[in-house]
């Protein structure tokens, strides 16, 4: 025999077939492995499409590094920017040192010669190459008029011209002229715009700070004139964007920006006051701004880039990070897939060995065919039923050796019709009941047989599969089922039958009597009851109203309750009173009744004139008496023991009970005090006086109509559980001495019956 998982069609859909336990473990393995296949085959799909992502992850990464690269670039820009601007202020601050300096010379003489001024000027433009021109104006007084004319200017040969210019009366000079001198403080004025040694328009700063004399004790110091100095604003921009402190120890000192320096105070709109490089562009991916305070005035510094910025700090390969994220993700999603394939194949194999041990655990047999007929996989239980190995065998072959016949029909299938071929041609077909012949059973074995067809997982058809399961033990079931169905039967029939005798026994209806008004009704609570009731007269006349009850209920009782009426109905027509009733009625059924059975009577005489009641109870339930005006006159307890517990009993009759116009009386079984709601509350005589008294005014049939309505609303089908036996006798009028005629002539034939309707 081959084993299961060399076969390829060894696949899990040949465990739906089985419903044995001992091969449950084996089958919810099945269904683990199948749903991680299921699982497995989606991995390739997965890996192909992380492939195809490649160059979109790649492009992706090229992008995210170039973000990266420019924010790094950014950064060290803003960086250099913010150095640039930081030499700017300190070297205006140099500049309002020489100022002080300055201030310092006249402070010490105020005779100071053109030679000392000249001297002190060359030593600072000689440490300072920006500084264009340093100039000295001395206050004087023309009539009312305060004047600060120029008196020194280095160099002299290029600003001769502005010897003796009053800087007061000029608009570029006297606004942060005055602003120094009055608030004692160096200030930068606005740019002054100038032509360089080429002709070449370019833009000049200028600082003023005021020189003081040593002030009168309690006066405040007076101002003696003016210090000035001029410079270069392009030569302060290029020193500092070439600044050897700003560049890399062994760097050529190239300009790795180009700057433009604004006056934000003029508010001019963009104008620069001095340009290096190339001017500014458009737009640029980087750019830096920093804003300079210095001397009482605001300039910006705008810069981009240049091509020696990006060779400096270009630190990253973007186009190089990007291929290596590409080839890193082509190489997890190849890795994938290879995986993927390699865990496909193993879920294949370990589902296709998982597959065999369900097979072989299954108690019932499974065939497993081809899609050319030839029979690739059966277990021990198919063989165990068809009595041959099937493995390995072409189609014909297995027609030959098994054959089906229908077990309705009694005949055998045609080959295009065998079980078989149907489920290869891709038939669904469950428990279909038929023989098996082979030759090792040349007498057939009863089999249940159910097809499926084979599939992939793509849906195409690979085969069929056939599973068989004897039927030999469930043929046996339903005989035996069916000979307790006939029994049962026959049982029904014969309670019907009893059933229908019983409610014979009953009166047809109460006799008439004029001043009377009878009723009585019974509900088995099975086909047959040992509830009793009767109407019996007398022979001196009078009425005998007779209520019992058989333990239990049920055939049984029935019986008991049928020997009961016929003793009760003899010893009344021989003139017995209900106490020698009771006692001789007990004498007979104690010695014919089980220990277990005994019988309650109730027997009420309605004496002749029908003025008087008496009666004697064998441990009944009590019977109740209602008055005209809904007062309870009488109880009508027990007075003696169960019939047929012990023979030697004796019984006790109660006389003298007035029976007046109006009176209800009301005799009844304990299947109506007994009987309780859901909630486990009996309905007891109070319910049944209760019911009495709010309607006695009507007649006895719909008096005994209401306690059944008010039994069916306290218990509703509860009440079910015992036989319920009632009957109502009401006085009317004046009472004959004499029975109307057909008073007992016929029997009921329901099992309720009401004599006033």
């Amino acid at each position: 025999m081959k084993r299961a998982d060399d076969h390829p069609l060894a696949l899990s859909q040949t465990g739906s077939f089985g419903n044995a336990a001992q091969g449950a473990d084996a089958a919810e393995s099945t269904s683990r492995h199948k749903r991680l296949a299921r699982v497995a085959r989606l991995w390739p799909i997965v890996a192909i499409v992380l492939l195809a992502l490649g160059p979109v992850v790649g492009w992706i990464a090229y992008g995210w590094a170039e973000r990266v690269r420019e924010q790094g670039l950014q950064v060290k820009f803003e960086e250099a920017v913010s150095n640039r601007a930081h030499r700017i202020s300190q070297q205006v601050l140099s500049y309002a040192e020489v100022l002080h300096a300055c201030q310092g010379l006249f402070d010490a003489s105020e005779t100071v010669t053109q030679e000392e001024f000249s001297t002190f000027t060359r030593q600072a433009r000689g440490r300072h190459p920006c500084i264009d021109a340093i100039a000295w104006a001395p206050r004087a007084r023309k009539g009312d008029t305060e004047t600060y004319s120029l008196r020194f200017v280095e160099p002299l040969a290029a600003h001769e011209g502005l010897l003796g210019r009053d800087l007061l009366s000029d608009e570029a000079y006297g606004d942060p002229l005055e602003r120094a001198l009055r608030e004692r403080r160096t200030l930068l004025s606005r740019p002054i715009a100038a032509l360089d040694e080429t002709g070449a328009s370019t833009w000049l700063g200028e600082l003023a700070l005021g020189v003081y004399d040593q002030g009168i004790s309690g006066l405040p110091r007076q101002p003696i004139g003016v210090v000035l100095l001029r410079f270069r604003t392009r030569a302060l921009l290029t020193e500092a964007l070439l600044s050897p402190a700003l560049i890399d120890e062994g760097s050529p000192p190239v300009a790795t920006m180009r700057a433009a320096l604004y006056d934000v105070t003029l508010q001019r709109g963009r104008a620069a006051i001095a340009t290096v490089g190339d001017g500014l562009l458009e737009s640029s991916p980087i750019a830096a701004q920093q804003e300079i305070q210095i001397a009482g005035r605001r300039w910006r510094l705008d810069a981009q880039p240049t091509v020696h910025f990006f060779a400096k700090h270009e630190s990253s390969n973007s186009l190089g990070m990007a291929l290596l994220v590409f080839l890193a993700w082509e190489l997890f999603a190849g890795l994938l897939l290879l995986l993927s394939a390699a865990s496909r194949n193993h879920a294949v194999r370990r589902q296709s060995r998982t597959v065999g041990r369900v097979l072989q655990s299954l108690g019932e047999g499974v065939i497993v065919a081809g899609a050319d007929g030839h029979v690739r996989l059966s277990n021990e239980a198919s063989r165990s039923l068809v009595g041959t190995v099937v493995d390995d065998v072409d189609a014909e072959t297995f027609a030959r050796s098994v054959r089906f016949v229908d077990a309705e029909r009694k005949r055998a299938y045609d080959p295009s019709e065998a079980p078989l071929a149907r489920a290869m041609r891709g038939d669904v077909f469950d428990e279909e009941r038929c023989f098996v012949y082979t030759p090792s059973y040349p007498y057939g074995v009863p089999v249940s047989v159910s097809g499926r067809p084979l599939r992939d997982e793509w849906g195409k058809l690979l085969g069929g599969v056939l599973a068989l399961r004897d039927d030999t033990e469930r043929r046996k079931s339903e005989l035996v089922l069916r000979e307790q169905d006939l029994k049962l039967r026959e049982r029904r029939m014969e309670m019907e039958l009893a059933a229908k005798v019983q409610k014979r026994l009953y009166p047809r209806k109460a006799p008439k009597l004029v001043g009377l008004d009878l009723a009585g009704a019974v509900q088995p609570a099975d086909e047959t009851c040992g509830d009793y009731y009767d109407f019996l007269e007398l022979p001196d006349g009078s009425l005998c109203l007779a209520i019992g009850d058989v333990s239990g209920h049920g055939l049984g009782p029935a019986l008991v309750m049928a020997e009961t009426r016929a003793y009760i109905r003899s010893l009344a027509r021989a003139g017995e009173s209900p106490r020698d009733i009771l006692e001789r009625c007990n004498a007979q059924l104690s010695r014919d009744l089980a220990d277990d059975l005994f019988v309650t009577m109730l027997l009420v005489r309605i004496e002749k004139g029908g003025r008087s009641l008496s009666y004697a109870s064998a441990g009944h339930t009590p019977a109740l008496l209602v008055s005209k005006s809904g007062k309870l006159k009488a109880e009508m307890g027990r007075t003696g023991l169960p019939l047929g517990m012990f023979e030697e009993s004796t019984y006790r009759a109660e006389y003298g009970i007035d029976f007046e116009e109006g009176d209800v009386l009301t005799l009844m079984t304990d299947g109506v005090t007994e009987a309780s709601s859901s909630s486990g509350v009996p309905f007891e005589e109070t319910g049944v006086y209760d019911v009495v008294r709010q309607h006695r005014h009507r007649k006895a049939g719909e008096i005994l109509n209401q306690l059944d309505r008010a039994l069916i609303r306290h218990a509703g089908e509860l009440r079910r559980r015992d036989d319920v036996t009632l009957v109502v006798c009401k006085r009317t009028a004046a009472f004959p001495a004499r029975l109307l005629s057909d008073t007992w002539s016929g029997r009921g034939e329901g099992r309720r019956v009401d004599a006033s309707r």
